[in-house]
């Protein structure tokens, strides 16, 4: 972990446990096939970069209180069932080095898990009669559950464009990192006109988010994850969508070709690294990512200087900078 998040999450040590602890009761279950895929689950927590949006943006808006811890817990709920279904989409055996529930549990085991943690999210919202932070997720979730139809609809047609991209990613990734900044600065008691500043902060520092994942897949990283993954499952990356659309039509269909290959495991996927540093595809996606977190950044040029808006600040800097 860098030395910039390390301070992040050091200046917040006492609000992330209160969150922690929060989290760890809503998880607990008295039915033991349960617990025992509960406990597997969280053994290894991940970045937690979402719940800990949510308290900074509280704190940035001047109260940080039950109301935030319980919200970063159903955003960190949410997510976490998101991970596991798309373990099951994508047959993904693991996951930050560890055998995924699926791989473990089978399929059955996964799905019906990830529906215990999101109805868990959801009824902790209703015993606490927050319909508004309801409002706020289930709008997310919608836009989340349209984004990986619409992925999926993209790879098919074969078709790869630079708007569609950012759209899906908008959708499956940035909708709920906005929705972390909602949620906090909905829990602070912010006006609504700061809510929705707040929210777009979250949208752009989401799609910085997604970019970076991008990137990483094209290097030797600690995500858990190898690289090339994203590019032996035929995901389209920023990268990948600069450098086809970069090309002639005879290199577009060279590369095309070379892409199938390695997806079937018949070709090296060195070749399509050495294209895209070739195109400049590589530095054009890091541009495209740090544009997107200057314009989170300056979203919140409003807000008086504080400790939390300069931690949000240290954070977003994190997600371009991060190596995991």
């Amino acid at each position: 972990m860098s030395k910039d998040i390390q301070s992040v999450f050091s200046s917040v040590d006492a609000e992330m446990q209160h969150f922690r602890t929060e989290f760890d009761r809503l998880v607990s279950s008295d039915v033991k096939s349960l617990s025992l895929i509960l406990k597997y689950l969280f053994k290894k927590r991940g970045k937690q970069i979402r719940p800990l949006f949510v308290i900074l943006s509280a704190g940035a808006c001047g109260n940080i209180n039950e109301m935030t811890y319980r919200a970063a817990a159903l955003i960190e709920l949410l997510h976490t069932a998101t991970l596991v279904h798309d373990d099951v989409v994508d047959e993904a055996d693991q996951r930050r080095g560890m055998f995924t529930v699926n791989a473990l549990w089978k399929n059955k085991a996964a799905v019906l898990l990830g529906d215990y943690l999101l109805a868990t999210g959801l009824l902790t919202a209703l015993e606490h009669d927050y319909f508004q932070l309801l409002k706020y997720v289930s709008r997310a979730t919608r836009k989340m559950s349209e984004g990986e139809l619409w992925q999926i609809k993209k790879l098919r047609s074969g078709k790869n464009d630079e708007e569609s991209y950012f759209k899906i990613i908008e959708f499956k990734t940035a909708v709920l990192f906005a929705a972390c900044f909602q949620c906090g600065a909905y829990t602070a008691g912010a006006e609504d006109e700061a809510i929705e500043v707040f929210y777009e902060a979250g949208l752009q520092a989401g799609m910085a988010f997604q970019i970076k994942d991008d990137l990483l897949d094209f290097s030797h990283n600690d995500t858990g994850k190898k690289a090339f993954t994203d590019l032996k499952e035929n995901k389209l990356t920023l990268p990948l969508i600069h450098a086809l659309n970069n090309s002639d039509f005879s290199e577009r269909l060279k590369y095309k070709s070379i892409l199938k290959k390695i997806k079937k495991g018949k070709r090296a996927p060195e070749s399509v690294l050495k294209w895209l540093q070739e195109k400049g595809s590589l530095e054009y996606a890091q541009i495209k990512m740090n544009e997107f977190a200057d314009r989170a950044i300056s979203k919140l040029d409003y807000l008086p200087d504080n400790k939390y808006r300069d931690l949000i600040v240290k954070t977003i800097n994190f997600i371009t900078e991060r190596n995991y």
